[in-house]
């Protein structure tokens, strides 16, 4: 009797496992399938500029280029489109903790008000940089709404 009991008990977690394996399965078929619509419906930025740009530096450093794309205004469809491939570039390139670093040292560029900041990633030679526009969108958040590159003049 204690040998069935047992047997029992073994059959039924091992059931258990199958149950909970077949769940997670098809939770990440399903996510796989419906992945891209959940990501361009979820809007992603932070409540001050500062904040969004924190964002941008963490989730670069964890390599999660899905949720770096969110952080750019869709509304600018050529800007997210030169962003989401300045993304894949550096993915392929295994250089997202790079460009992580890089972003870590943006600096305020020009005067922030409550409707625009600027941040901008500055060569060594201090002759050009890379200019991120932040701006709140419809719902308050703020995002990445252009990038540019700028030539710098050197103040005599």
């Amino acid at each position: 009797m204690k040998i069935f009991k047992k047997l029992l008990l073994v059959l039924i977690a091992a059931a258990g496992l199958a149950v909970l394996a077949g769940v997670g399965y098809f939770a990440r078929e399903r996510y796989a399938t419906s992945g891209p619509v959940v990501v361009r419906n979820f809007i992603f930025g932070g409540k001050t500029a500062d904040e969004t740009m924190a964002l941008l530096v963490s989730v670069l450093a964890k390599k999660d280029t899905e949720a770096a794309q969110r952080l750019f205004n869709e509304e600018n469809q050529e800007g997210y489109a030169s962003w989401a491939t300045i993304l894949q570039a550096n993915k392929d390139n295994d250089l997202l903790d790079t460009m992580s670093k890089s972003v870590a040292t943006a600096a305020k560029y020009g005067e922030a008000t409550d409707k625009l900041a600027r941040y901008a990633i500055i060569n060594k030679l201090k002759t050009e940089g890379l200019v991120f526009s932040l701006a709140p969108n419809a719902k308050g958040l703020w995002q990445i709404s252009d990038l540019a590159r700028a030539s710098l003049v050197k103040k005599k």
